[in-house]
This record gives C-alpha cells, sequence and structure tokens, in this order.
C-alpha cells in the first residue's frame, strides 16, 4: 500500500487538508484547497508559453512538498550550560510535517486575494523551487551547515 504512488500522493493531500483546518471546519478547507488547485490548472493555460507542456495540479502538488522538505535540521542540546544546536538528518514524518507547515504559513502571510489564490501562489513558487518556503528551507539547512562542528555532541 505505501510502495503505490497514489497512496503517497492521497496521504499527503489528506494530511495537508487536516492542517489547513482551523475549527474543524474541513469542508472549507477542502474548498479552498480545491480553488488552489483549479487555479494552478488556469495558470497553466494562461501561461505566455503555449508550447509548455501542462502538468496536473496534484503531481504538482507533490513535487512542491517534495521541494519544500528539509533533509537536515537542528535540535538543541545543553552540555556544561549552554545551549548548542546540533544538525541531525529529520525522519520522513518531520520532512513532510515542515514542508506543509511552511506552505500553509507562507500561504497565510501572503497578500492577496482569497487563501485560494494564495495558495496556488505557493505551491507554483515552492514547484518552481522559488519562494519563501523553499527560503526557509534553505535558511535551515544553513543553520545545520553552520553549525555542524557541534554534530559529535549528537550521541
Amino acid at each position: 500500500f505505501l510502495h503505490d504512488p497514489l497512496a503517497i500522493l492521497y496521504i499527503s493531500f489528506r494530511k495537508f487538508i487536516n492542517c489547513m483546518m482551523w475549527d474543524g471546519k474541513k469542508s472549507l478547507s477542502l474548498r479552498i484547497f480545491n480553488e488552489a488547485l483549479h487555479s494552478l490548472k488556469r495558470i497553466q493555460f494562461s501561461s505566455p508559453v503555449a508550447e509548455k507542456e501542462t502538468v496536473d495540479p496534484l503531481v504538482m502538488f507533490h513535487q512542491a512538498l517534495e521541494n519544500a522538505k528539509p533533509l537536515i535540521g537542528t535540535i538543541g542540546i545543553k552540555k556544561g550550560g549552554r545551549t548548542y544546536q546540533v544538525p541531525v538528518p529529520l525522519q520522513q514524518k518531520r520532512q513532510q510535517f515542515l514542508a506543509i507547515k511552511w506552505l500553509i504559513t507562507a500561504a497565510r502571510e501572503r497578500k492577496g486575494l482569497g487563501m485560494g489564490k494564495k495558495l496556488a501562489a505557493e505551491i507554483m513558487d515552492a514547484y518552481n523551487n522559488d519562494g519563501t518556503v523553499i527560503k526557509r528551507k534553505q535558511d535551515l539547512h544553513r543553520l545545520a551547515e553552520a553549525n555542524r562542528t557541534f554534530a559529535h555532541f549528537r550521541w
């Protein structure tokens, strides 16, 4: 079941809907996500480059999540009264959670009309390896790279 690409896509789609939900309003969250997918399709068709092939919006969403997933993070470890940020590899679930959280937060903070369009713009940016979400991922990787001297504290 977990080796089927459609099952993995469905699980990440369902997880995203649940993370975006506020006050138990799942139908609103689903409607916003569907609006974002329709906006992605409209953006593709209105693109000035006509010979470019169109991509399924769900595939775009999945690729945007994959692009946004951080591979390495940091944890605080106390040694001798000081807290060191020690780089550690992130588990798959943590990677997915951070990517989803960053996408939703960036869409909510973006200025514009409607959450669906803002979410579509963030997904498009992450799909193209650009935007706020990718910047946060790179900042986390940069922090882990800067603190790699403390890697020996991780036992």
